[in-house]
């Protein structure tokens, strides 16, 4: 089904072959590009496919019984060995194929260890051509801005490469884009090496387990086992209480309150008669002073673990509600061998929740969503489409981190 998807450029002649660098931050230290992909882009006439060499390798491997056999081999002979850096490793995890004559993209991306991909039309940016200009590969570059996909781009192309085709999704200027940034600094691409090739444009490698997220995917049964979550968080409980607390005392301000210099709750030498009132009121009141502070003090983590809208400036900041919470989850499943350098946990979430997650992954395409645990942002991927399958990966390459998070998720279902 994939493969006939992308099958109209199944011949198209490679007119010219570019090599780029991808850097992208580390969602996990929060340094600006402090992770690089390599990427080539193929393009011939309108149509164009944009992918990583050493991804499409390994995706080609698992594509068959005999390749995933072969795979397998190589990753263990290189365990054994003690030459690690022998394994075959993916380098960025998406391919962009552009269909001119569809007028669309077919896009490839993977979400921990599930593989999926979407179609969208071929966007037109609205391109504002600058006077700047620098050379870049011995070609001469002129500057284009525009907002694309929720953030502004400036992208460097070269007229005398009539192909209008460049990295990712961006292109529409009259010119091959050789260069092209965000104006955060966060995400950019750069040309290191261009050649014409003598090759086709080939579909992309499409195994058998690539769903297309739809509706019907999201009550689709996992050959795993999975644990069920139903016990609160012990830090939602209290932003739950908290404001119950905050209704008792009105308009007080408790943090005005000197504790320092409190009258006592009850004396009994001045205990009278005339002042019974007045001293249940203060002790009353002490008491729920002293609750709200205790609560406050109990609970240094005032986020509940969970997915969230995440900005880029200041670095992973969190700019709104909880999406979803650990609360909704239904389902998880910790993988910590698929990739030798990541761990993951898959999860889906509750019945009800599935339509919050796919209403706010549309909303947040171009953008980002972090999930937070004890008040840090584990990671932040991009959106890149309406999730409508309720699914979810956590990932790191701290495995320790994944595994004491799917260890609290575990506790809390028992």
């Amino acid at each position: 089904m994939c493969l006939v998807a992308i099958a109209a450029i199944a011949q198209q002649k490679a007119e010219i072959e570019v090599s780029y660098t991808e850097h992208q931050p580390n969602m996990r230290t929060g340094e600006k590009n402090g992770v690089t992909h390599q990427y080539i882009l193929l393009a011939g006439g309108e149509d164009s496919k944009f992918f990583s060499p050493r991804t499409e390798y390994i995706d080609s491997l698992n594509s068959t019984p005999e390749g995933k056999a072969k795979y397998q081999e190589m990753t263990r002979s290189a365990y054994l060995g003690g030459k690690m850096d022998d394994i075959p490793r993916a380098d960025g995890s998406y391919y962009v194929v552009k269909n001119a004559t569809d007028n669309k993209y077919t896009c490839y991306d993977t979400a921990g260890t599930e593989k999926f991909y979407y179609e969208e039309e071929i966007p037109q940016p609205k391109w504002e051509v600058r006077d700047s200009t620098k050379t870049i590969l011995g070609y001469e570059c002129f500057v284009a801005t525009a907002d694309f996909h929720g953030r502004k781009w400036s992208v460097w192309f070269t007229p005398e490469i009539p192909v209008v085709a460049g990295p990712w999704k961006l292109q529409g200027v009259p010119g091959l884009i050789l260069e092209a940034a965000t104006e955060d600094g966060l995400y950019s691409f750069v040309a290191d090496g261009i050649q014409q090739p003598d090759k086709n444009i080939h579909p992309s490698i499409c195994p058998a387990n690539t769903v297309k997220p739809t509706e019907s995917n999201s009550s689709r049964p996992s050959a795993v086992s999975l644990t069920t979550l139903s016990a609160k968080s012990m830090h939602s409980l209290v932003d739950e209480e908290l404001p119950l607390v905050m209704s008792a005392i009105k308009m007080v301000n408790p943090w005005s309150v000197s504790m320092s210099h409190a009258k006592p709750l009850i004396s009994s030498k001045q205990i009278t008669d005339q002042n019974d009132s007045k001293i249940n009121f203060m002790a009353r009141f002490s008491c729920i002073v002293i609750m709200f502070v205790t609560l406050c003090g109990c609970s240094t983590r005032r986020l509940a673990n969970g997915w969230y809208p995440v900005a880029d400036t200041p670095d992973n900041h969190i700019e709104g509600k909880a999406i979803v919470t650990v609360k909704d989850f239904d389902t998880t499943r910790l993988d910590t061998v698929s990739y030798p350098d990541v761990a993951f946990i898959e999860g889906r979430l509750k019945v009800d929740k599935v339509p919050v997650w796919a209403k706010a992954t549309e909303d947040r395409i171009g953008k980002r969503n972090g999930f937070v645990f004890k008040d840090s942002v584990v990671m932040a991927p991009s959106v890149n489409c309406r999730i409508e399958s309720g699914c979810f990966t956590i990932n790191s390459e701290d495995k320790n981190l994944i595994l004491e998070i799917y260890n609290s998720l575990n506790n809390k279902a028992k």
